[in-house]
């Protein structure tokens, strides 16, 4: 399944980079959250984080950023609460379809202490857009990601997410964002290979039209056929966004 990822994300690139790339975009996003959890539903840091992250996009799709977590002692080198990501990626339209594809390397503490405990993580991501009504769209979507250790004691593996995002607009100022995801793990990280549950709910408020504020959101990771030692739990978070063109 590793091998299939890295095939379709290469697959991808000829599309890719086909348009002119030098019209620039960027975005900021930075939110406090009362525990690091990782995307495979384990918890990696069981205490307050600052996570941020930014982005610079081009006109032909490529995107280029980097991702910081910080725990609560402002040492940025410490824990596992502190972590920086590299990130490299094409999102645009292909057909009425989005795609994303690209790869992060994911830099853990000791952090660039390369390669030590790191991960690659390659990924292709493919959503379509569905209008319900005024205000209200529907985006399903499926993702697949590999994982493979630098070096150190991870196991290399695989997630599927096959799930959906509900966009509601409240009011012109207030947004709704709902996101189910059913996940499968093939045993990557020495984790069980199974299914469970991912789900999300934010409360956004846009404060002008470059800035949106996530009031509050919550994370919660079912598991469903696996028996290791992720349980179901939970995660509170709150911060900006913001993004100019």
């Amino acid at each position: 399944m590793v091998k299939t990822i890295i095939c379709l994300v290469l697959g991808c690139a000829q599309y890719a980079l086909g348009s002119e790339p030098w019209d620039m975009s960027f975005e900021l996003k930075s939110h406090w959250k009362d525990k690091y959890l990782l995307e495979c539903g384990a918890l990696c840091y069981d205490d307050d984080v600052i996570q941020s992250e930014f982005i610079v996009g081009f006109e032909n799709g490529l995107h280029f950023g980097a991702w910081h977590s910080l725990g609560p002692d402002g040492n940025w080198n410490n824990n596992y609460g502190d972590e920086v990501d590299w990130e490299a990626f094409w999102k645009g339209k292909m057909g009425r379809y989005n795609v994303c594809f690209g790869m992060l390397y994911f830099d853990v503490v000791p952090i660039f202490d390369l390669p030590k405990g790191d991960i690659m993580n390659p990924f292709l991501k493919v959503s379509r857009d569905f209008q319900l009504e005024t205000g209200k769209s529907l985006t399903p979507h499926a993702m697949l990601t590999a994982f493979y250790p630098t070096r150190g004691f991870w196991e290399k593996g695989c997630f599927l997410r096959i799930g959906a995002t509900l966009n509601w607009d409240m009011t012109k100022d207030f947004l709704v964002s709902q996101r189910t995801e059913l996940v499968y793990g093939d045993g990557a990280f020495k984790q069980d290979s199974g299914f469970f549950a991912d789900l999300g709910l934010c409360l956004s408020r846009r404060l002008n039209k470059n800035m949106i504020w996530d009031i509050i959101g919550l994370r919660v990771t079912v598991p469903m056929t696996v028996h290791d030692e992720r349980e179901t739990d939970t995660v509170l978070s709150s911060g900006l966004r913001c993004s100019w063109k």
